[in-house]
């Protein structure tokens, strides 16, 4: 954190406020991993209003996405949703297709919150094709995780196992070894709710 706060300093003396508000963002995440969340939101807001000013758009977005994640985190879903949807706006007008998945993703999270299970699936296909093409394989497998998990919740079990399968071949392809091992833990899940005990367990 302290370094943050030099690189902030830095940059303000060569007058560089995009930089600066760049590093406000930073200085925000820093906060949530200490789990100083009213500082993280006071960074984060701080750095928006900026940003505003600025006209920098896709930082705009980016900086609600943080603020949106950090409302999510601690249930504040309104404002959530609040955020979600400035970003998705501007990420839509400027064509931002990484910030678009993202944005489609945070909406079926809020969907899958309130039980809106199909519409969860529908948002969460979006943000797996954006995926897919930009050949994103860790946010594609998350993608298709939660499409699995919104499949169990529905009692799709086929649907789920098949998603799930997707997820494992993918993560074994391209050697993401921590997702690997959620996936192989989600899969035992389901296994278990299809009481198939002992292929759960091996």
């Amino acid at each position: 954190m302290a370094l943050l706060k030099d690189a902030r300093a830095l940059a303000d003396d060569f007058c560089e406020p995009l930089l600066e508000n760049k590093i406000l963002g930073q200085m925000g995440a820093q906060f949530i991993e200490a789990g100083k969340f009213d500082d993280a939101r006071s960074m984060f807001n701080v750095a928006l209003g900026a940003f505003e000013r600025l006209g920098a758009k896709p930082q705009v977005a980016v900086t609600r996405l943080n603020l949106a994640s950090l409302e999510m985190s601690l249930g504040n879903l309104e404002a959530c949703r609040s955020h979600v949807i400035g970003a998705e706006e501007i990420a839509r007008t400027l064509g931002l297709e990484k910030l678009l998945a993202e944005a489609a993703s945070f909406r079926a999270s809020l969907c899958q919150l309130a039980g809106e299970f199909e519409q969860a699936q529908h948002l969460y296909a979006q943000a797996l094709e954006i995926h897919r093409r930009r050949n994103n394989h860790i946010f594609t497998c998350a993608t298709l995780g939660n499409m699995a998990a919104t499949s169990l919740e529905m009692n799709q079990f086929d649907l789920a196992e098949a998603r799930f399968g997707q997820v494992l071949s993918l993560a074994s392809e391209a050697g993401l070894r921590r997702t690997l091992g959620i996936a192989l833990g989600n899969y035992a899940i389901l296994l278990s709710r299809r009481r198939r005990f002992d292929e759960a367990t091996l």
